[in-house]
């Protein structure tokens, strides 16, 4: 019976570890914020949990800059 509490407590303890990162990352990318949280919220319902919706949310947030450079000489 013991064993089973203590696998509970330590996955119980893993998800709060990726929580805390999630929050984390969040934070460092400016979203951690109502307006963030929203437009990534509407991003996952458009797109669900894609490439696609990192460029909508970044687009969203960052439309004013510049993303992709060609440095190429023609």
């Amino acid at each position: 019976m013991g064993m089973g509490n203590a696998k509970k407590a330590a996955k119980k303890g893993k998800a709060m570890m990726r929580f805390v990162s999630l929050l984390a990352v969040l934070y460092k990318m400016k979203m951690l914020s109502p307006v963030g949280l929203y437009r990534l919220i509407v991003a996952i319902f458009q797109y669900g949990m894609n490439v696609m919706m990192l460029a909508k949310v970044a687009a969203s947030m960052y439309g004013q800059k510049v993303a992709v450079v060609d440095v190429r000489k023609p």
